[in-house]
C-alpha cells in the first residue's frame, strides 16, 4: 500500500514531536509509552475511565472501566506488516494494538 505523501509528512512530524532524536533503546521505551497514551485517548473517547500502571512489572498496561465492566488492557506497538502476538508478561482481558496512531482491540470492544 502506498501512503499519501501528506500523511507521511504528518506522521513523521508527529513522531519527531513524540520521540525526538535519541538512541534506539530509549526510543523504544518512548514508543511504548506513546502507544499507551494513544490507547488511553481512544478508550476515553469510547466512554471508559482509564488508569495507567505505575510499575513496569504490572500484569497489564492499563485498566479501563465503563459502568460495571473492568478491562485489563495490554498495549503493543505494531511496526510494518508484522502480526502481533499476545504478551506472555501477564494477564489481561484485551490486547490493544497500535499501528500508526490507529488502535485495534482483540477481542473487539465497544
Amino acid at each position: 500500500m502506498i501512503e499519501n505523501p501528506e500523511r507521511v509528512e504528518e506522521r513523521e512530524e508527529m513522531e519527531r514531536l513524540l520521540y525526538g532524536p535519541s538512541n534506539a533503546q530509549s526510543r523504544a521505551g518512548r514508543t511504548g509509552a506513546a502507544s499507551e497514551l494513544v490507547v488511553c485517548v481512544d478508550l476515553i473517547r469510547r466512554g471508559y475511565d482509564v488508569f495507567r500502571a505505575v510499575s513496569a512489572q504490572c500484569c497489564c498496561d492499563l485498566i479501563a472501566v465503563k459502568g460495571i465492566n473492568v478491562l485489563r488492557v495490554e498495549v503493543r506497538t505494531a511496526h510494518g506488516t508484522k502480526g502481533m502476538s499476545a504478551s506472555k508478561r501477564g494477564h489481561y482481558d484485551v490486547l490493544a494494538v497500535v499501528r500508526e496512531f490507529n488502535v485495534s482491540y482483540k477481542p473487539t470492544i465497544s
